[in-house]
C-alpha cells in the first residue's frame, strides 16, 4: 500500500514537470470596446479577443465572423499604426473579404480616408512587412508593400 501511494506520487510529480504550463486567459474585449494605445476602434459587431501565440499570427479573424483574434504580445511590440492597419485588415475579413489583398486594400483606403495613414505612415507598414516571406494567402513582403502603395494611390 505504501509502494502504491509513493509510485502515485511520484507520478503525479513528474507530470507536473513535463506537463506544459497552462496558457494565459484569454480577454474578451466586447465590440466597441476596443482601444488601441488611446484610441477607440470598432468593427461592428464584432468581439476582440486578445490571446496569445496560439494563434500562429500576429492576428486573424473569421471571414464573415463575429470575432476578431490577437495574439496580444506580439500585437503590442507594434508602432500604433501597425496596430491601427492590422485591426482594420482584420476587420475587413469580418466584413466579407477573404482575399488578403483585398483586406490590405480595404485598411489602406480606411486608413487615408480617416486620417490616420499618410505616405510617411505607408512607409511604416512597408517597413513592418518589406521583411515577411509570404504564404499561401499573403503575398511576400516587397510585393505586398507595392499594393499597399498602389491602393493607397487609387483611393
Amino acid at each position: 500500500m505504501r509502494r502504491t501511494f509513493h509510485a502515485i506520487v511520484s507520478a503525479v510529480a513528474a507530470a507536473a514537470l513535463i506537463w506544459p504550463a497552462p496558457v494565459a486567459a484569454q480577454q474578451a474585449v466586447p465590440p466597441g470596446g476596443m482601444v488601441i494605445d488611446g484610441f477607440p476602434v470598432s468593427c461592428g459587431p464584432a468581439w476582440t479577443i486578445l490571446t496569445g501565440p496560439e494563434i500562429g499570427d500576429v492576428a486573424r479573424a473569421d471571414i464573415g465572423g463575429a470575432r476578431i483574434m490577437i495574439n496580444w504580445p506580439v500585437f503590442n511590440a507594434q508602432p500604433t499604426l501597425v496596430k491601427v492597419f492590422v485591426y482594420a485588415h482584420e476587420c475587413a475579413h469580418i466584413i466579407g473579404y477573404a482575399n488578403e489583398d483585398m483586406a490590405d486594400a480595404f485598411a489602406v483606403k480606411l486608413g487615408r480616408q480617416q486620417g490616420w495613414l499618410n505616405p510617411q505612415g505607408l512607409q511604416m507598414l512597408c517597413a513592418s512587412t518589406w521583411m515577411t516571406p509570404g504564404d499561401w494567402t499573403h503575398f511576400p513582403g516587397p510585393i505586398r508593400c507595392q499594393r499597399m502603395i498602389q491602393h493607397f494611390w487609387t483611393y
